[in-house]
């Protein structure tokens, strides 16, 4: 199998926003995640070691970047939003 075929039957990221790339003095990339069967999004080196820990830690059992944004009302009833940078879904544990 080639390179090239390999790549065509790779998923595609489910980031729900997209990943700021080519930013001068920015580290961006992509990992094939062998958890999540298909390729991950990091937008700095910090996000990229994360990757490398949760990918080799067992007890999770899946993982996704940039969520879909989280939004709630503050103390003043100001709405708010953010995006987090993973979520996280661990082995149940027994």
């Amino acid at each position: 199998m080639t390179v090239r075929n390999k790549a065509i039957r790779t998923k595609k990221s489910t980031a729900s926003r997209r990943v700021v790339t080519n930013r001068s003095g920015h580290f961006t990339g992509y990992y094939f995640s062998m958890k999540n069967s298909r390729v991950i999004q990091y937008e700095s080196i910090l996000e990229r070691d994360y990757i490398y820990l949760i990918e080799t830690d067992r007890g999770v059992k899946s993982y996704t970047e940039q969520p879909e944004k989280l939004v709630w009302l503050d103390g003043t009833g100001k709405e708010n939003e953010t995006t987090f940078d993973f979520c996280v879904e661990r082995a149940a544990t027994t």
